[in-house]
């Protein structure tokens, strides 16, 4: 991501990620503070270092589906979420700079995560906008795409 990022030529940028997307981005404005500006997180988890019983429980859910399911981009994903949930925990220090520059999208309706984990992201982050619209569970970015898009770019535009 870092050399797309050099080579597309932008110094900084502001990164979406919604599901597992949200934890992708987590890790790569851990690991690349120099070129992140700010974060938008929808409906997704985090790797916070209170939360290990959720990690043990999301790892043993996705290793367990993994087991189950025979499509082969469904058992990336599970994968991917493996993989991710072995990464070492987060902390408030590692997203400090990240101050006021991060949307926390929480659909009200979305239950994918558990609310320790929600909490956990909120926490994780230093002064995060957090809105609970747009409603619509957690495919909300895909099914209310125009109301996601007015609140990113308003949060874009305000805060950045």
């Amino acid at each position: 991501m870092k050399l797309l990022i050099r080579e597309i030529g932008l110094e900084k940028v502001v990164l979406v990620g919604q599901s597992h997307g949200g934890f992708l981005a987590q890790v790569i404005a851990q690991r690349h503070p120099d070129m992140v500006d700010g974060l938008v997180i929808s409906n997704s988890g985090c790797m916070y270092e209170g939360l290990d019983d959720e990690r043990i429980y999301m790892t043993e859910f996705f290793r367990y589906m993994f087991s189950k399911l025979t499509n082969k981009g469904e058992r990336h994903m599970c994968n991917l979420m493996i993989d991710l949930l072995a990464i070492p925990r987060m902390s408030k220090r590692d997203f400090a700079y990240f101050d006021g520059k991060v949307l926390h999208l929480l659909s009200k309706d979305d239950n994918t995560f558990s609310e320790g984990i929600k909490a956990g992201l909120t926490e994780m982050m230093t002064n995060p906008e957090v809105s609970t619209e747009p409603d619509g569970g957690h495919l909300a970015l895909i099914l209310k795409i125009d109301d996601f898009i007015t609140q990113v770019s308003r949060f874009i535009d305000e805060k950045l």
